[in-house]
């Protein structure tokens, strides 16, 4: 495990909606129905818009 040294956190703003997004990705999973193994999520970081598959 890689360990970065603290740092002072910082307040992120977007100027509108749709202009910043943040994503993660996880898996392997077990395999589910339709063959899925991993999940997708995105935010929004203006609207708090949030959308997973």
């Amino acid at each position: 495990m890689h360990l970065a040294p603290p740092v002072k956190l910082k307040m992120l703003s977007s100027p509108w909606p749709f202009a910043w997004w943040g994503m993660d990705h996880l898996g392997p999973f077990p395999t589910a129905p339709g063959q899925n193994r991993y999940l997708i999520v995105a935010v929004d970081y203006f609207t708090k818009w949030i959308e997973a598959e």
